[in-house]
């Protein structure tokens, strides 16, 4: 039988797996994000969505 300590140790440490697995992916993320050359970001309204959409451009007169 497990005691109320091992099953708050327990929690824990799932708890803490999970914190371990979100932080890995957004990591990757903005990883994937400035991994590449680009000197601007552009933040556009798809209208044909509602949601906005953020691209990486080269140069601020790049068509994005």
């Amino acid at each position: 039988m497990t005691t109320l300590a091992e099953k708050f140790a327990a929690a824990k440490t799932c708890c803490r797996e999970v914190k371990d697995s979100a932080v890995e992916t957004t990591r990757k993320l903005y990883d994937r994000l400035f991994d590449h050359k680009w000197e601007v970001f552009v933040i556009k309204h798809d209208k044909t969505t509602g949601k906005l959409i953020g691209r990486t451009a080269c140069c601020a007169l790049s068509p994005v």
